[in-house]
């Protein structure tokens, strides 16, 4: 006998535990759920002990910019980043669910 498959589906594209770089204290994650016309694509805050894993971070001798990171809400380093991405440094996220339709 075949187990149904879940309706819902997880997929992570971010560096986990790190924040988005708005200046927020939390993570994020999406929620991908199938429709009748397509994918949901949602997005959600995932709130942690930043200050603890920063402590945790120091006692393993990790670097002090990414410890300063998870307290301030914002990337050390913008280098990797395109310049449309770097110049929203310290805003808040916006993120609305997206339909994603199906192709036929």
């Amino acid at each position: 006998m075949t187990q149904p498959k879940s309706k819902l589906q997880t997929s992570d594209y971010t560096t986990i535990g790190m924040p988005a770089n708005d200046g927020g204290k939390n993570g994020w994650y999406m929620i991908l759920e199938p429709g009748e016309i397509g994918v949901t694509a949602s997005w959600h805050a995932l709130e942690f002990d930043n200050t603890a894993a920063a402590d945790s971070m120091k006692t393993a001798g990790l670097p002090v910019e990414y410890q300063h990171s998870l307290v301030s809400g914002l990337w050390p380093s913008l280098s990797i980043l395109p310049d449309v991405e770097a110049q929203n440094k310290g805003q808040a996220l916006r993120l609305e669910k997206l339909q994603i339709r199906a192709s036929r």
